[in-house]
């Protein structure tokens, strides 16, 4: 089965290179990577033209300028789809997504394609996991927790196929919303998965991981998570909707936070 991938990206120059190697590494060949960056201002840009003269698979480069990671996911989820073999004029395979901070082990890819075979599962995902050992036991076991607490598929690393994700209308929330003016640039992952259940089920395994940053380079700022609450207030909640309110996350926001300053200290 053919695989794609997509990444989101803004101003992860440090990181990235670890993010394509890990899918240049894989059991399972991925035979493109689409990079969107949102407008970075280190030189993401430049290191990525510098990795795709080095990798087996092509690497597009889209930059979008301002763009939010709802949108940017968006626009690389259906780039990574165009390069996908059709049938019926369906784009058919799975399409990766990736986050620039994180890291795929060997092994996902090839999980991800074995466990999205079997229609029943409509997207795939592992636990995640810090890249580098933690001297601090308690970050590192708040931080698993949180992060796979629910056992669904996160952006940090998941798989999806790419019928599905035109089944659902992908990261979009309404059919005809407009997802580049839109005020809510937040857990795009929880919206996407939480759609994608209505197609089939999560699929979570442990036989493989995703590796990313402690804490993530890609939170979201407190001021999003209200801004998310007003409108559900205004509109009313739905099954996607009441995740992205949800105060947990706020929480962990704030958490993550206070151990990055204890770590750096």
């Amino acid at each position: 089965m053919t695989v794609t991938a997509f990444m989101p990206v803004l101003n992860e120059a440090g990181r990235i290179g670890r993010a394509i190697s890990s899918l240049q590494r894989q059991t399972h060949p991925v035979s493109r990577l689409v990079v969107v960056d949102g407008g970075s201002t280190d030189s993401t840009q430049e290191e990525v033209k510098t990795i795709a003269a080095e990798t087996d698979f092509e690497i597009d480069l889209h930059v979008l300028q301002g763009a939010g990671v709802r949108f940017s996911s968006q626009f690389g989820a259906e780039k990574a789809a165009e390069h996908l073999p059709r049938s019926d004029g369906t784009p058919d395979g799975i399409v990766v997504r990736l986050e620039g901070d994180s890291a795929l082990e060997e092994s996902f890819v090839e999980t991800a394609v074995e466990t999205l075979g079997e229609e029943s599962y409509s997207v795939f995902g592992g636990p995640v996991s810090p890249h580098e050992p933690m001297e601090n036991p308690v970050i590192k076991r708040f931080f698993t927790f949180y992060q796979n607490a629910e056992r669904l598929p996160k952006g940090r690393g998941m798989a999806f196929r790419a019928d599905d994700f035109y089944a659902v209308d992908g990261y979009r929330m309404e059919p005809d919303e407009d997802i580049r003016s839109s005020e809510i640039d937040c857990l795009e992952d929880g919206i996407l998965v939480s759609k994608l259940q209505e197609r089939g089920e999560a699929a979570f395994s442990h036989e493989t991981c995703v590796y990313s940053t402690v804490p993530s380079t890609s939170a979201t700022s407190p001021r999003r998570w209200w801004v998310a609450a007003k409108i559900e207030r205004e509109m009313g909640p739905t099954s996607y909707f009441t995740r992205i309110a949800s105060p947990v996350n706020k929480l962990s926001y704030a958490a993550e936070r206070l151990f990055e300053t204890n770590v750096s200290e």
